[in-house]
């Protein structure tokens, strides 16, 4: 496997860790969760650390689900490295004599905020055919003057087309748009990409 996705079992996994994080200030040190023994809690820690560095690993920046957002490449070592640190961070306590569950809880509320950063800006759709019509948009609007003359459309067609490129890389760059947004965010570029086509004068 070339690529393992992000999936929504990290985003759970984090909404959990963060009631960790506000439980903390309240409940007492070795408080924990009814039912569940030391070796689970061990077993659970081990397999999350697997998963999550496996995920880091195998994430690249592109348009691809799974894949680290584009817009914010410039976070793409600092957020991925950070996420990693604290995750090998945490990984001697799987092997460690005598560990205690406070010692997994704590473990687990330093992945909050660098897993956040990194997850966040993870791209949960395929938007390559959004990315794969936005390209040949922008260079047709820019090779277009406006003008009265032949090969030249009006300031209104293109302010519109415009406008509408705009909104298509705002779906494009966005972390949560689902693949039916899209799907939808495509058509409706295309179809303002036909209209600024017929507005150009022959």
């Amino acid at each position: 496997m070339n690529k393992i996705k992000f999936t929504t079992v990290a985003v759970f996994i984090l909404i959990l860790l963060s009631l960790f994080t506000g439980m903390s200030s309240c409940s007492k040190e070795d408080e924990t969760v009814p039912g569940r023994t030391l070796d689970q809690y061990i077993q659970d820690l081990n397999q999350f650390i697997t998963s999550e560095k496996a995920v880091v690993a195998a994430c690249v920046v592109g348009y691809n689900k799974g894949d680290f957002k584009v817009a914010g490449s410039k976070n793409f070592t600092a957020y991925t490295t950070g996420y990693v640190k604290v995750l090998d961070a945490a990984l001697p306590l799987v092997t460690k004599t005598n560990v205690t569950i406070s010692e997994i809880i704590k473990a687990h509320q330093t992945f909050s905020k660098p897993g956040e950063l990194f997850l966040t800006n993870v791209f949960i759709s395929d938007r390559r055919p959004l990315n794969d019509i936005i390209v040949p948009c922008e260079t047709l609007n820019t090779a277009t003057l406006v003008g009265t003359g032949a090969g030249k459309v009006s300031q209104e067609a293109k302010t519109a087309f415009t406008a509408a490129i705009t909104s298509a890389k705002t779906s494009r760059d966005a972390s949560n748009t689902i693949a039916r947004q899209v799907a939808e965010a495509v058509k409706k570029l295309d179809e303002a990409k036909k209209v600024f086509e017929a507005a150009i004068g022959k």
